[in-house]
């Protein structure tokens, strides 16, 4: 009797967590998204134009740069995590002040930034890999 109910929850220790893995998404392959992305160069409301670069590297760690022609970039510093398709990356000003979230979808060889229109205009963000 002690023997089965041994065994039974050794079954369970050994089951469940499987269970509990197949919800889950599919990471995506780190050298799939390591490196430095970069967008052409955009319109702007107030410079000339305006380029985003995110840097991307393994352990985790993410730098978004954002380039007004003609002024300092904004650098927002933060973490990334990807599943299936999907990038998720966390980032604040200056690595300090409140957090933003950014949702990008890898297409082939692009991130597009799933975002609002008024804010990313009609064709959005798209970085290429460089």
């Amino acid at each position: 009797m002690v023997r089965t109910a041994l065994l039974t929850l050794l079954a369970a220790v050994l089951v469940l967590p499987a269970c509990s893995q197949s919800g889950k998404k599919p990471r995506i392959a780190r050298e799939k998204l390591v490196g430095e992305w970069r967008s052409d160069t955009l319109p702007a409301a107030d410079a000339p134009g305006r380029v985003h670069v995110l840097v991307i590297d393994a352990g985790g760690r993410a730098d978004f740069t954002s380039t007004y022609l003609g002024r300092a970039p904004i650098v927002e510093r933060g973490t990334w995590d990807g599943a299936d398709s999907l990038v998720r990356l966390v980032v604040r000003r200056d690595g300090t002040g409140p957090a933003a979230s950014m949702l990008f979808r890898l297409r082939d060889s692009l991130l597009v930034l799933d975002a609002d229109t008024a804010q990313w205009g009609a064709a959005g963000l798209q970085l290429r890999r460089r």
